[in-house]
């Protein structure tokens, strides 16, 4: 997957999947605390619905294992980009629907 630069964030694309929960188009992740591509385990945060959700070995979307739970649970940084995108949710009525099941909402 190749690596891209927005702002000043880089992000990298990955194998488009929905999101578990809303159907969010995922096909691009942002490292939080850390270098490099996305790898299989990584954690990532659905960014239309804030669902956590982790990268399998072909990097697609799955639940989260009991104890993967427990320990972002425990994770600031985490904790800390859910809320940001419930703010988000909250106070911004056309936020995530662009990607929604991978068509125009």
């Amino acid at each position: 997957m190749g690596k891209r630069t927005h702002a000043t964030l880089d992000y990298y694309n990955t194998p488009p999947a929905m999101c578990l929960r809303c159907g969010h188009l995922c096909d691009a992740a942002t490292l939080v605390g850390k270098g490099g591509s996305p790898c299989p385990g990584d954690v990532t945060v659905c960014i239309a619905c804030a669902h956590v959700m982790a990268f399998d070995k072909r990097l697609r979307l799955r639940d989260l294992t009991a104890a993967e739970i427990k320990e972002v649970k425990q994770d600031d940084k985490v904790t800390a980009v859910r809320c940001g995108i419930l703010l988000k949710i909250a106070t911004d009525p056309h936020w995530g629907g662009e990607k929604k099941r991978g068509r125009a909402q």
